[in-house]
């Protein structure tokens, strides 16, 4: 499993997902998300396809990142 990279080290690639992770004002880390390095920021994106599409963009400001694991086979 790989590590959590504090982004003041290295950032990732801009628009490949990867997981991120934060610090509550309260110190407290919160929920790892998935999210995309995109023009500076990170944004959280959801979209459902198929019959429906539902978007929702949330820009996230984390403090350490690390690569998705591969999905299963």
């Amino acid at each position: 499993m790989s590590e959590w990279i504090d982004l003041q080290d290295e950032q990732p690639i801009e628009v490949k997902a990867v997981l991120t992770i934060g610090k509550t004002p309260d110190g407290n880390w919160t929920t790892p998300i998935t999210a995309n390095l995109y023009n500076g920021k990170f944004i959280v994106g959801f979209n459902f396809g198929f019959d429906r599409v539902c978007k929702v963009m949330v820009e996230t400001k984390p403090t350490h990142w690390m690569p998705l694991p591969e999905p299963p086979k």
